[in-house]
């Protein structure tokens, strides 16, 4: 994978959510996956089917369409992928109706309601510098969901792929962005948790990348002259003194 060094005269930071900013609530998923299927699933259960599904999704599956029928292709693979970590002898069938009932919660709540320790600090760096924005595939609800965490105030600019009808890693989506801070693409840098969809979809839009990896899934020697970094408030203070 190619990379592209941290330009010290950078303005803007994009960020992106899942898995980067926000995080699952495991102990609520497990409380759904032990009501539906009448079983006792423990939060430390759901946190390592999900880190192990993760680590198998590269390249990542059906990014690049926000067509529904009836869920997103990801979103089934994601719930069936946790429960088949979690229980044994679940159908195909059974699967399938969690999936379909999860995603409904997802889009209406949206699991993804956590907030890692760091970020809050990490933002509160970073703003000392540069602009912040956002680039994330979701479902048209990240200005709802960055409200209620009480984190909208920090970005200048929100791009959600599920209102661009277009989704990372297409370099568009990136494009449109940069675009709307007026910032040209060699002055920003990216932030997220994929290799493909955000290092590799930075990468193509001009754009330096940066790797998160908070629960240490892939090896940086894979991704030679990328930043990476596992812990948010050490990303900001090495862009800072960058």
């Amino acid at each position: 994978m190619q990379s592209r060094p941290f330009n010290p005269a950078t303005r803007l930071i994009t960020l992106d959510l899942g898995h980067t900013l926000m995080w699952p609530r495991y102990n609520m998923l497990a409380t759904a996956i032990n009501n539906f299927f009448n079983t006792e699933v423990s939060t430390a259960q759901v946190m390592q089917a999900e880190r192990a599904f993760r680590a198998k999704i590269m390249p990542p599956f059906k990014m690049t369409s926000h067509f529904r029928v009836p869920i997103p292709q990801n979103s089934y693979e994601y719930y069936s992928a946790i429960i088949e970590g979690c229980l044994d002898g679940v159908s195909v069938d059974g699967f399938a109706r969690f999936a379909i009932l999860a995603n409904e919660y997802h889009t209406a709540h949206n699991w993804f309601m956590s907030l890692g320790t760091d970020v809050i600090p990490a933002l509160e760096l970073l703003k000392t510098r540069f602009t912040l924005g956002v680039i994330s595939n979701a479902n048209g609800n990240l200005e709802r969901d960055l409200k209620r965490l009480g984190i909208r105030e920090h970005f200048a600019f929100v791009t959600d792929s599920g209102t661009e009808d277009v989704s990372k890693p297409d370099p568009e989506i990136f494009r449109r962005t940069f675009a709307r801070a007026d910032v040209p693409a060699e002055f920003v840098a990216h932030v997220g948790d994929h290799p493909v969809a955000d290092v590799q979809g930075a990468y193509e839009a001009g754009a330096c990348p940066i790797l998160f990896d908070a629960q240490g899934i892939y090896r940086p020697s894979n991704y030679p002259g990328v930043p990476y970094f596992r812990n948010l408030v050490d990303m900001a203070e090495a862009l800072i003194n960058a």
